[in-house]
């Protein structure tokens, strides 16, 4: 940790902000609220976007494997984050999702 603390405060980042997604700390009428995932993702995006680097010393084989994996992980995110904007269109395909996906038990 001494070497790359950006690791540690990404960690302790993410562990900190994750209470609200998860729903140790409470954050309204939600039980857990996963539209807050973006505060927890800032610090593995930093711990990542920090420390990599850093670990790889020689610049030709930063631009050489980094740049790739770097443009790869983006179109990955594109794709996902294009599905997943879909079940968000409208109120309809939103609650088919929910029902798709979760177990929710028939009360007659």
């Amino acid at each position: 940790m001494k070497r790359l603390p950006c690791l540690l405060a990404g960690w302790l980042w993410f562990a900190i902000t994750l209470g609200p997604v998860i729903g140790i700390i409470p954050v309204g009428d939600f039980a857990m609220a996963d539209h807050y995932h973006y505060l927890p993702s800032i610090g593995l995006a930093m711990g990542l976007a920090w420390g990599i680097p850093s670990l790889i010393k020689p610049e030709v084989m930063r631009k050489k494997i980094l740049f790739p994996a770097a443009i790869t992980a983006l179109i990955i995110m594109a794709v996902l984050t294009w599905k997943q904007c879909a079940y968000w269109r409208d109120t309809g395909s939103l609650f088919s999702h929910v029902l798709q996906v979760t177990a929710v038990p028939l009360i007659l």
